[in-house]
């Protein structure tokens, strides 16, 4: 009597993705931990955080703290560089000021060199909001708002997409703003940075700054 073996599933073996393969291939684009000074001036402005920077709007300036952050030494400030790219990811880490209703820190996306047009995703402790504006100078248009109490002096995550017509942002992981527009004015802009966007904001800070695409 002829035995039959015992029946063994057939295992398909996985493909091994590589670069060749269609894996997703992050490429870091801009990186800072704020951890250098160099003291330079940039544009008469006083710029200590890198010379790849520009600092720009009302005459602020951008320094670390000592402690791998960026801040505003009190005015409204924004710090760019160039990502080479328009379609990205821009994510920091915000600590916030003690108290929460002078907040006003924001991620930029989609800027020009000079600050003159670009998209903030901001956060705003005194209304108890994050918002996304177009900015075309001198015209902030708020696109969408939606409520977040902030804790002060915690941490959190900030994160834009831009992709095309659309932008994501993201608080922790968390998608908070979904919005698009054909023909979305600013998505070939390839400057990306933050701002403290207030003249009370001395205390927020932004860390852990990187670009990827």
């Amino acid at each position: 009597m002829r035995m039959r073996g015992r029946w063994k599933p057939r295992m398909r073996l996985g493909r091994a993705w590589g670069k060749s393969g269609g894996a997703s291939i992050v490429t870091t684009l801009l990186q800072d931990n704020f951890s250098e000074a160099n003291n330079t001036d940039v544009n008469g402005k006083a710029l200590d955080i890198g010379g790849t920077w520009v600092v720009t709007d009302t005459g602020g300036v951008m320094a670390t703290d000592g402690l791998n952050h960026v801040k505003s030494t009190g005015l409204d400030a924004t710090c760019l560089a160039d990502a080479s790219q328009a379609n990205v990811t821009v994510q920091a880490v915000m600590k916030m000021n003690a108290d929460a209703n002078l907040v006003n820190i924001s991620l930029t996306a989609n800027c020009n060199s000079d600050g003159t047009e670009k998209w903030i995703f901001e956060c705003n402790g005194g209304d108890a909001l994050l918002k996304l504006h177009n900015f075309v100078d001198p015209t902030y248009t708020t696109v969408d708002t939606i409520a977040f109490t902030v804790v002060g002096g915690s941490s959190y995550t900030f994160k834009i997409i831009t992709n095309g017509d659309s932008i994501k942002c993201y608080v922790d992981g968390v998608l908070k703003i979904n919005w698009s527009e054909s023909n979305r004015p600013g998505k070939t802009l390839t400057y990306c940075g933050i701002r403290i966007a207030s003249t009370n904001d001395g205390g927020s800070l932004g860390g852990s700054f990187i670009v990827t695409a």
